[in-house]
């Protein structure tokens, strides 16, 4: 225990100056206390001066973003490095997208990567669009051409209808973009429209888009529909016959086509031949008689005394009108047979000129 004690005195007399000291060991001391102290304030200000840096790096000033145009406020914070956080809210006193209410405020201090929320007005109420849930298709219909004057700003597409047994038959159920959307921001609108409860042996409308025409006609055909093809010209073989629109929406009610003397018009691709396209000129709607048992029909074309040649061949019991495509030139026939007997014949010549 002596011995450390006298290592440690020892330690202590080498380190700080005793009145036994020499002047020379005395300045000594003096001058490794200052070199020990200078050096040790060095780091404390090299120290001082990396945690200034690192603090003012890192921190930015929030802009003044309230007034501007939203696109312009996000440029600001992209600058700063903030990170921007919108809320939506409709206002009558501040113009669409505008900006309004942001936190932290102007001028406060904070670090890089910060969010900055702020509310972005939409307008007044009325630029939104309306909730259309409980509506039937006619009182939509009436509230859009009421608030748009005749004109609506988006195209509405074909209703889906399925069963719903808490919505009454007619009604919408749902809607796709919901309400609350600005008016500006809605390029089509979707409703679905409630068929009531389920109906046991109900028969339904297919989504029929993306099939062949030339099946789905056998569908419709026994399914009794009433259906015409307005056609388009494309250019690729494998578009060819294909449905890209149908005007009545899928899920409705076979009976209530019926009923109310519906006809489905398709929007069919049709591809020609870079010789044939100056010979198509529409289609021919063909009149089906009406038989209580199923009959074989064929349709065939044929130019001049040329031979003829099968454009449609189905089984149907008639009474539906089928759309032909034709293509005119000259002495172009339609001949209908009907179980291998021939029906009538049209003239295409003559239909041209009676269109």
């Amino acid at each position: 225990m002596i011995y450390f004690k006298n290592i440690f005195k020892k330690i202590l007399s080498t380190i700080f100056i005793n009145p036994e000291d020499t002047d020379i060991l005395k300045a000594k001391k003096i001058i490794w206390y200052s070199t020990i102290g200078s050096v040790f304030i060095m780091i404390i200000v090299a120290w001082a001066i990396f945690i200034l840096l690192t603090f003012t790096r890192n921190n930015v000033k929030v802009p003044m973003i309230e007034g501007d145009n939203i696109y312009t406020a996000l440029n600001k914070l992209y600058e700063k490095r903030l990170i921007a956080k919108t809320i939506t809210q409709f206002s009558d006193d501040i113009d669409s997208g505008t900006v309004f209410n942001q936190l932290p405020k102007q001028g406060y201090i904070v670090k890089k990567g910060r969010i900055v929320s702020f509310t972005v007005s939409l307008g007044k109420k009325d630029n939104a669009l309306p909730d259309f849930r409980g509506f039937n298709l006619f009182e939509l219909e009436d509230s859009l051409y009421k608030k748009f004057n005749s004109k609506i700003p988006f195209e509405i597409e074909n209703p889906v209808y399925e069963y719903n047994s808490e919505v009454e038959k007619g009604r919408i159920i749902k809607q796709s973009p919901k309400d609350g959307i600005p008016i500006n921001n809605v390029k089509k609108l979707k409703v679905w429209v409630s068929n009531g409860p389920k109906q046991e042996g109900a028969s339904i409308l297919k989504n029929y888009v993306g099939k062949n025409i030339e099946e789905v006609s056998k569908d419709l055909a026994e399914l009794e529909l009433f259906f015409n093809c307005d056609f388009d010209i494309v250019t690729k073989r494998d578009q060819d016959m294909i449905i890209t629109n149908q005007s009545i929406g899928e899920g409705k009610l076979i009976s209530e086509i019926l009923e109310e003397k519906k006809v489905v018009v398709f929007k069919v691709n049709k591809y020609l031949e870079k010789e044939d396209k100056d010979d198509f000129k529409g289609t021919y709607l063909l009149d089906l008689p009406k038989k209580p048992i199923p009959y074989l029909l064929e349709v065939k074309i044929q130019h001049g005394i040329s031979k003829e040649k099968a454009i449609k061949k189905l089984n149907t019991k008639g009474g539906v009108s089928l759309p032909i495509l034709y293509y005119a030139k000259n002495d172009s026939r339609l001949l209908v047979y009907i179980d291998n007997k021939l029906f009538t014949t049209i003239n295409l010549q003559d239909e041209l000129k009676q269109n």
